[in-house]
């Protein structure tokens, strides 16, 4: 995350693979599932957070405080 975007705005992983977001923006943030299923939590600053997805699908994201970021993350079978 920085200048308030989540960068890549797309990105795919294998089924069991783990997303490392750093947040590199003076603000804090927070990755979102859109369907409510699970939540980083606050990110400060400097901060990373990791998920895990462990099944295949598309995931659409967003920044809770900012709803204008917003990424998805495309899971593949292995």
């Amino acid at each position: 995350m920085r200048s308030m975007v989540f960068g890549p705005k797309r990105i795919e992983i294998p089924a069991g693979g783990t997303v490392t977001w750093t947040n590199n923006d003076p603000l804090v943030h927070t990755i979102t599932a859109d369907d409510g299923s699970w939540d980083s939590g606050p990110i400060e600053p400097g901060q990373t957070w990791s998920h895990t997805f462990a099944q295949p699908g598309e995931y659409a994201i967003h920044c809770t405080p900012h709803p204008f970021m917003k990424a998805v993350v495309v899971v593949r079978q292995p």
